[in-house]
């Protein structure tokens, strides 16, 4: 991921010397789809629906469920709850029965079951 980030900042510093913003993601845009094709196409409501997925599964029962289609005052409500409160706090905890793993990291391989295609990135 660094080396796309590196070869779209030196593309665009070769055709502008103080690129703005947008210029600067449509750049990274552009040379993301270039080198992981299959990321890209993977944005989106997709992505949003496996790792809503991915989250009830490690999380079984201990999560209260939610409708895809709830409004803002009913997901405000939701995470206030404090089941989805505790879940949240438990996201970097090792699992009980998987020393190697945490909640995360279980849920990001059950996003990407393929290694290779688990994005090197880091979203707050």
């Amino acid at each position: 991921m660094l080396a796309v980030i590196i070869k779209s900042a030196q593309d665009l510093l070769e055709k502008k010397i103080y690129p703005n913003y947008d210029e600067f993601k449509e750049s990274a845009e552009f040379f993301l789809r270039e080198s992981d094709n299959e990321f890209f196409s993977t944005l989106g409501s997709t992505l949003c629906a496996r790792v809503k997925t991915a989250i009830f599964e490690n999380f079984s029962n201990m999560l209260p469920p939610i409708s895809n289609v709830a409004k803002a005052s009913e997901i405000a409500a939701w995470k206030k709850k404090l089941a989805v409160s505790n879940c949240f706090r438990k996201l970097f905890e090792k699992i009980e029965d998987d020393e190697n793993d945490t909640y995360m990291t279980k849920i990001i391989k059950n996003v990407w079951p393929k290694k290779k295609n688990i994005p090197n990135l880091q979203i707050t």
